[in-house]
């Protein structure tokens, strides 16, 4: 009955969420934090977005809703650099851009000295959260992925093709990538990603 209460207070309390950066590396990383207002976030949770995902464009619903659900948890999500607003630098598609990425979360969450979390990743995020999660088993404690793959079968480079034209896609999946980066480097980017 007192976890009901709680979970009960909790949905009345506010979400408290703020944006902003830090250094990583040589890099400006930008990262969003949720939390209840009057809440003790003991937890965290690491949500890492999809291919040019943003915390907003990739988990706004989250990042205004799970501090109701979990309390005593501080939600971040992470902007791998060159999307999001850790740019500059542009978005590089080297061969290792999803170890980089689970690299930078990994010293981001060193950086805010968070020891141990747990981690959501969506698409690429998903596979750097595994690749992150490999690396550093003692750092995350629990791990969930969607939508993401461990190789790329014929069929998928075939799809890939396919969604390479941005201008062939549903106003609204291109308009609010084409709101936070602009049309041409959100184009160009995303072909560089499909290449």
């Amino acid at each position: 009955i007192k976890s009901i209460f709680t979970r009960f207070l909790s949905t009345m309390s506010k979400v408290k969420i703020n944006e902003q950066k830090v250094k990583v590396g040589n890099f400006q990383i930008n990262f969003v934090t949720s939390k209840l207002e009057d809440g003790k976030a003991e937890k965290t949770l690491l949500m890492m977005p999809g291919a040019l995902g943003s915390a907003f464009t990739d988990f706004k619903p989250q990042l205004e809703n799970l501090p109701k659900l979990l309390p005593n948890y501080q939600i971040i999500a992470f902007e791998p650099v060159g999307y999001g607003s850790s740019i500059p630098p542009g978005r590089q598609f080297s061969c290792d851009f999803l170890e980089n990425d689970a690299d930078n979360a990994k010293e981001l969450m060193d950086v805010l000295g968070v020891d141990s979390f747990n981690l959501l990743g969506w698409s690429d995020g998903g596979i750097s959260a595994i690749i992150l999660a490999g690396k550093h088993p003692q750092k995350v404690k629990k791990l969930a992925f969607f939508g993401s793959n461990a190789f790329i079968v014929e069929e998928e480079l075939k799809i890939y093709d396919s969604i390479r034209d941005v201008s062939k896609w549903s106003a609204k999946m291109r308009e609010p990538l084409e709101k936070l980066y602009g049309a041409e480097y959100f184009k160009d980017t995303w072909e560089k990603w499909v290449d």
